[in-house]
């Protein structure tokens, strides 16, 4: 196709042939060749131009807005059938929530370990199994047996330098004790020999009519006390004889270590049959019923929380809100990071069943600041689909309804606040929302 350019021209020469001053043929045939050019350029770009395009690299067929996808249709029988009800899309003054970061700890007083009084020898309780990792435990429930280890076999079994001394000294000064009290008894024993030698002399004296009755009483009183005191020598020897440290450790009774709390037995650090030292930690021992909740929390917002009693526990992959764990604040000890800023608060947090674990972060939503109005319709409303998108089914017309998508900003108190979605004052299908969901993919009733 000629362009309108060129075309003019030619129109124009056809109109008004070209004329020169000098009236010369070289001229009107100079005034010929430009012609035949024009018209030359023009057929190239009408043959250029008249070439068919290439097929598009993209073709959509049956395109079709969202909002026209999904529309289902219902007789009124239908509806009764699945128990189908609305409810109107309200405009409600709901308080603003803002989420942190926290981390659950363990509380102060419920992380214990369990040490050994004294040095000894670890047995098993009778007739139980030994104590594993991870185990729960009630309060008061045996761990293990402590026989206290001072000699065993002639061998000392203690192993710091003061435990070593300490039996050293113990043992010096029962050797000494024992030393004494034979002493004793050979004293006694010579007194009580000298006392009946006196005793018998002066009854003889006292039968030649030589010595006196007082003489005699005397003596005799002397050999009582004698023997008096040879019986408590030999009695003290006994006693000391008993208690040599070679067997004290064969007579004394075990010690029985009980778990001082209920809880989860978090390490061990002993085995059984294994000598172990005064003060060794022997198990340690978590309480998981109730837990803390650390939430660092910006210089800059302590004011906008200040007056913020309670708070919605989750997990990073779910958006917290009330209808969630909910965590009381409480006074725990002061602690800040100067680095970043940020105090501490704490939350306590009811776990019965052990679902929160130390050193796990969570999601932590407090409200804060005036409420604010926002579109909000019940909870039972909300469907959604398998790629997790949220949905609500509008009424559009009577039996008509139309699946519209959402922006659930949170759940509260049994009502989804809105973040996009249907105007205030429309009416969506509040039960039996996930019957109408698969009636409109073929799987309903």
């Amino acid at each position: 196709m000629i362009s309108p350019f060129i075309n003019s021209l030619l129109i124009f020469f056809a109109k008004r042939p070209p004329r020169c001053f000098c009236k010369s043929a070289r001229c009107g045939f100079a005034a010929s060749c430009l012609m035949l050019t024009l018209l030359g350029c023009g057929c190239e770009r009408t043959h250029a131009s008249g070439a068919k395009p290439g097929p598009s690299p993209a073709t959509v067929t049956g395109a079709m807005p969202e909002a026209a996808l999904s529309t289902v249709r219902l007789t009124p029988e239908a509806q009764t059938r699945l128990g189908l009800a609305t409810a109107t899309v309200e405009a409600q003054p709901v308080s603003r929530l803002r989420t942190w970061a926290g981390e659950v700890v363990v509380p102060q007083g419920q992380l214990l370990t369990v040490t050994a009084p004294f040095s000894g020898r670890v047995l098993l309780p009778p007739h139980q199994d030994w104590v594993t990792a991870g185990r729960m435990v009630n309060a008061g429930e045996p761990l293990a047996l402590l026989q206290p280890a001072v000699v065993d076999n002639g061998q000392p079994q203690v192993f710091s330098t003061g435990d070593r001394l300490t039996w050293l000294k113990l043992h010096a000064d029962l050797t000494a004790a024992q030393a004494d009290a034979d002493g004793q008894v050979v004293r006694a024993e010579v007194q009580v020999d000298a006392g009946r030698i006196r005793v018998n002399r002066a009854k003889e004296l006292l039968e030649e009519n030589v010595g006196s009755q007082r003489v005699y009483d005397d003596a005799q009183a002397e050999l009582a006390g004698a023997v008096a005191t040879l019986d408590a020598a030999n009695k003290l020897r006994a006693v000391l004889r008993s208690i040599e440290a070679g067997s004290f450790g064969e007579e004394a009774h075990p010690l029985e270590l009980r778990a001082p709390i209920g809880g989860v037995i978090r390490e061990i650090h002993v085995a059984p049959d294994m000598v172990v030292g005064a003060g060794a930690p022997l198990f340690q021992l978590f309480q998981p019923n109730p837990v803390w909740i650390r939430v660092p929390v910006f210089t800059g917002e302590l004011s906008v929380i200040q007056d913020v009693s309670e708070a919605y526990i989750g997990n990073l992959a779910t958006p917290a809100g009330p209808t969630q764990y909910v965590a009381r604040r409480i006074s725990a000890p002061p602690s800040a990071n100067s680095q970043t800023d940020t105090v501490d608060l704490f939350f306590e947090l009811a776990n019965p069943e052990g679902a929160w674990h130390p050193g796990e972060r969570v999601a932590v939503s407090m409200r804060v600041g005036d409420s604010v109005s926002r579109p909000v319709v019940p909870w039972s409303a909300v469907v959604f689909d398998i790629n997790g998108g949220s949905w609500v089914y509008e009424v559009t017309e009577p039996n008509v309804f139309a699946r519209r998508r959402v922006e659930v900003e949170r759940v509260d108190e049994g009502h989804a606040v809105l973040h996009r979605g249907p105007t205030v004052g429309t009416q969506v299908v509040a039960s039996a929302v996930a019957e109408l969901y698969g009636t409109e993919f073929g799987v309903g009733k």
